[in-house]
């Protein structure tokens, strides 16, 4: 009797984990040999042997997290002059439980960027500088590409030099200043009509680097700040007659007109009365 009790209580203890690491299937039964002596509580020395039939019922798969991935990788602000230093910020696809290294490179020897970056725990982005030589004398964009757990993601950085540009008109002149985009005082784009008294961005290039002046519906906006690449203005705080359109003029004559972005949402259906 001592013999048929012991047997199942030590056969779940000597089934080799080889054995169990195969992956068996449901319909193909395991044959473990078992031979194995042990004591006896009254002290005597038993040997139990045999052979223990296993089959496999169904296997439970253990959850295991998706692991941490890049979700994109951006630039701040987008355009710089040489020697100019812009943000990159990289994000991932989930919060991080714990801190998180993700590796930077750049592609060109004249934009210096951080080795790695760090993604604080309990967050999903992280931010690094990088820096552009100031030799640079044309135009370039400066690819950074970031990397985890084997996977990248890319974004380039233009660099833009500040250099005179001709007023246009007369035979030879070179280009006349450009506005590439429109942003607001938190640097969102601008879709529409801006607000009253809110702040507007110009973005381009060839303003030159003394103030001229910005024209909105016939009437001239307040310069908050001007520069080759970017101007700030402020909106009036009413509504003027007028086209929807800037115009901006180079303090050397140079200008160009624009027109305001247009809202292309779908506007609500007019309430019926």
């Amino acid at each position: 009797m001592k013999r048929i009790l012991a047997a199942p209580l030590l056969a779940i203890w000597l089934i080799p984990l080889a054995v169990l690491a195969r992956g068996p299937k449901a319909d193909a039964p395991i044959q473990v040999p078992i031979s194995s002596r042990f004591l006896g509580a009254d002290g005597k020395t038993y040997l139990l042997s045999g052979t223990l039939s296993l089959s496999v019922e169904g296997v439970t798969p253990i959850p295991v997290p998706d692991p941490l991935a890049l979700s994109y990788l951006t630039m701040a602000p987008a355009v710089v002059a040489p020697g100019g230093s812009a943000a990159v910020t990289v994000v991932l696809t989930r919060k991080a439980g714990d801190a998180v290294s993700v590796a930077l490179r750049s592609a060109d020897p004249l934009g210096q960027v951080a080795p790695a970056l760090t993604v604080p725990a309990g967050s999903d982005h992280g931010t690094a500088a990088v820096t552009t030589s100031a030799a640079i004398t044309t135009e370039r964009l400066i690819g950074i590409t970031a990397t985890l757990n084997g996977q990248s993601r890319a974004a380039n950085l233009t660099v833009r030099p500040v250099a005179p540009i001709p007023v246009p008109g007369p035979p030879g002149a070179g280009a006349a200043p450009r506005v590439d985009e429109y942003r607001l005082a938190d640097g969102s784009p601008l879709v529409g009509l801006p607000a009253f008294s809110s702040e507007v961005r110009l973005v381009g290039r060839g303003f030159g680097p003394t103030p001229g002046r910005v024209v909105w519906q016939g009437a001239p906006l307040t310069i908050l700040q001007w520069s080759d690449l970017l101007v700030r203005v402020r909106m009036p705080p009413a509504s003027v007659q007028g086209q929807n359109e800037f115009t901006l003029f180079r303090a050397d004559g140079g200008f160009c007109n624009m027109q305001a972005p247009l809202d292309m949402r779908t506007p609500p259906p007019a309430a019926r009365r």
